[in-house]
């Protein structure tokens, strides 16, 4: 408890930083949010400026301190450690936070896209995927399907979510094909009905 005590208010600030960094980063990587190009160049100034105070104010805290003795070895620490830390930071200004402030105060949105499937087995987070020049703005790139949705071979999908003036989250995606069948069984069901 003295330890804390003895930390300057610098010290405490840059820690709270390096923490919310860290969940905003993983929010902001996992997030299907379509940041609009000049959040994305306005998260990379925050980055930096960020950086630099880490960088100024943090370099005195043993965590961004390097570890080995090698003095190639420290560097190469130095700049992978910074890369990683000025990713996280980018991410989190141009992903998370606008992703969360589009959740909240965003419109609802729908987006017709044509999107190539492909099915790769190996990877850990899913194994049929969508794409397209506007997915790829999204942190990961890709969009996860089901193999019954991919097995449709359609190339045309309605993304839906939220719209904001910083960009788009993208809540879920649906089959053309699909979202045009579970229309024509509900308009056959009213009129059987009738």
């Amino acid at each position: 408890m003295n330890e804390l005590k003895k930390k300057s208010t610098a010290e405490k600030a840059i820690t709270l930083l390096l923490g919310v960094t860290m969940i905003l980063g993983l929010i902001g990587l996992f997030s299907d949010f379509v940041p609009i190009k000049s959040v994305q160049i306005f998260g990379g100034g925050v980055a930096i400026l960020l950086m630099a105070v880490t960088i100024i104010y943090g370099r005195k805290m043993s965590i961004l301190k390097p570890h080995f003795n090698n003095r190639y070895l420290k560097v190469v620490e130095s700049l992978f450690g910074g890369g990683l830390l000025l990713m996280l930071y980018w991410v989190s200004a141009a992903y998370a936070l606008p992703s969360i402030y589009t959740q909240w105060m965003g419109t609802e949105h729908k987006k017709v896209e044509i999107v190539t499937p492909y099915h790769l087995p190996a990877t850990k987070e899913c194994d049929y995927k969508i794409e397209s020049d506007y997915i790829k703005g999204t942190s990961r790139g890709f969009i996860c399907i089901t193999q019954a949705w991919y097995e449709l071979d359609e190339t045309n999908y309605v993304l839906y979510g939220d719209q904001s003036e910083m960009g788009f989250y993208i809540r879920g995606v649906v089959p053309l094909k699909a979202l045009r069948s579970a229309i024509d069984s509900r308009g056959r069901e009213s009129s059987s009905s009738l």
